[in-house]
């Protein structure tokens, strides 16, 4: 039997006792592979990871590979808007400390005027709120393709005694067949080897 169950929901007046907390519950994890089920709340799979743990498919990864990658992206993008910033006001410091009064090349010194940040910050102030958009977007996916996930797979040792259960039913359920077989057999022969009847005893 694999270690995959999927969660179904049952109707209300077919709730059970969930497997850890006794409470009613509809929700059902169903596996296929060994047809074992079992009755548990679904608070217990969001915030019991002891217990089951999510079995995603291969989009959720992606989708987490790619907010990773915008994260990276932004705060790189972050950094290097704020080293823009930092650069332009050491060079306006510089610049005061460097002038005097008086000082006749103030008023000529024109190419030095235009003492603002490099034009290509807007440019990146626009890449960053793009990237914002982008990093959204794929968070939504991420948390849409999460809620949509139905398996999980159990905790070890909760499924070992999942697998034994199965074991001694199955073992329980062919004695009892044994057994009832064995009481509707008329058969006479049979009946002596089966239940080893005493020999009746002979006369002197």
């Amino acid at each position: 039997m694999e270690n995959v169950y999927t969660l179904r929901k049952v109707a209300q007046k077919d709730a059970s006792s969930c497997l850890i907390c006794y409470k009613s519950t509809v929700t059902v994890l169903y596996n296929k592979s060994g047809k074992d089920w079992f009755y548990c709340c679904s608070l217990h799979l969001e915030d019991n990871t002891q217990f089951a743990q999510p079995i995603y498919p291969k989009s959720y990864y992606d989708a987490l590979q790619t907010v990773q990658a915008l994260d990276s992206k932004l705060q790189r993008h972050k950094i290097n808007q704020s080293g823009n910033w930092d650069v332009w006001l050491n060079k306006l410091l510089k610049r005061k400390q460097d002038s005097k009064p008086g000082d006749t090349q103030e008023s000529t010194d024109k190419p030095d005027k235009p003492d603002k940040p490099d034009k290509p910050d807007k440019p990146v102030s626009e890449s960053i709120a793009d990237l914002q958009r982008q990093h959204l977007n794929a968070v939504d996916e991420l948390a849409s393709i999460k809620k949509a996930s139905r398996t999980y797979s159990l905790n070890s040792i909760i499924f070992e005694s999942r697998v034994e259960r199965l074991k001694q039913l199955a073992k329980n359920i062919k004695e009892q067949k044994e057994k009832e077989k064995a009481y509707s057999n008329t058969d006479p022969d049979e009946l002596v080897a089966n239940f080893k009847f005493p020999e009746v005893p002979r006369s002197k």
